[in-house]
């Protein structure tokens, strides 16, 4: 068989590239794969982050079972969903059970109120505006089109809850109303006086005595309840990741604990903070120096003993949690 070019950069695909863990169409046997790594600069939050691009192309033409998910795939990505696991080979199969389980805006009243929650999330005060470039975010926001997007925002302003010009497509420019701001306090407001906390941590056994030493006493000691996702059964047509996405919007702030690194812990964590809860960071002191960049800035508890974490958790849900 002959290597595959990509048609991006018209070059043969280096097999030893993450190309290498990508298998094509098992029903189509002249499918190939292209794939593209660039730099992805967001003009709304100054970031420079890589992402890595893949098509599935039959005949040289898209594969339009890919593209139909495409920008939902690429959604999940941007916002850290643990999409692909090393050991995994990417597939269409493999993606489209990935969709199917992962837990994201799907019905119209979830992408109203998704997007109504980011523009709170971006104002500077009550009522500022907001702006960001619609080709930039819709895939972040879960949208399959600028288009999508458009008409999402066109039917905030329809309802009242912000006020918007559809009509310059390069920049969107909003703003919540009165009515915007309050229906948003409403979303808000379970969590609010919630008593839970979502825990994020590793479920391997040799760390699980930081869980029942140190961070579910810390926490009944202040007034909280623990919840840890494989503590709660899902119900029988919930997928665990619903259930990971439920116990985060019922809490009232997050515990992250980045001990062995798990991605699901990073996941979690930066929804939490998406949705614009809490986040208290925690990690054992032998393994901070391999955290990511994009969570070691943040002010973390460095701990050697589950003692000392219990001690500090306590302190640190008193004057930030409870406060």
């Amino acid at each position: 068989m002959s290597q595959a070019i990509n048609p991006f950069t018209d070059e043969p695909i280096d097999n030893q590239s993450i190309v290498s863990h990508i298998k094509p169409r098992e029903d189509l046997t002249d499918t190939t794969v292209a794939v593209r790594i660039s730099q992805h600069n967001n003009p709304d939050d100054g970031s420079g982050v890589k992402f890595i691009e893949w098509d599935f192309l039959h005949n040289n033409a898209q594969d339009s079972e890919y593209q139909a998910i495409k920008p939902l795939i690429q959604g999940l990505w941007q916002n850290g969903y643990p999409l692909v696991d090393r050991r995994e080979v990417i597939s269409l199969q493999l993606l489209q059970a990935k969709l199917a389980s992962a837990s994201f805006p799907r019905t119209p009243k979830e992408k109203l109120d998704n997007l109504l929650l980011f523009i709170v999330s971006q104002q500077s005060e009550d009522g500022s505006s907001v702006s960001f470039s619609p080709t930039s975010l819709y895939k972040r926001l879960y949208f399959k089109s600028v288009a999508e997007l458009a008409f999402y925002a066109t039917a905030l302003r329809d309802d009242g809850l912000v006020n918007f010009n559809p009509n310059n497509y390069d920049y969107y420019y909003l703003s919540l109303t009165h009515k915007g701001l309050l229906y948003a306090a409403s979303l808000e407001q379970a969590t609010a006086k919630s008593v839970l906390c979502f825990v994020a941590m590793s479920f391997d056994k040799a760390v699980n005595y930081l869980y029942t030493d140190a961070i579910k006493p810390a926490l009944e000691a202040t007034g909280f309840n623990a919840f840890r996702v494989d503590e709660h059964h899902p119900d029988a047509e919930q997928t665990i990741n619903d259930a990971i996405i439920a116990g985060i919007k019922r809490s009232r702030f997050c515990i992250a604990d980045f001990t062995q690194h798990k991605k699901g812990v990073y996941f979690e964590a930066g929804y939490a903070l998406g949705r614009g809860m809490k986040v208290i960071y925690t990690c054992h002191s032998d393994e901070f120096k391999d955290s990511h960049f994009d969570t070691n800035h943040y002010p973390h508890i460095i701990y050697d003993t589950s003692e000392e974490l219990r001690t500090r958790l306590i302190a640190k849900i008193e004057a930030w949690i409870k406060k």
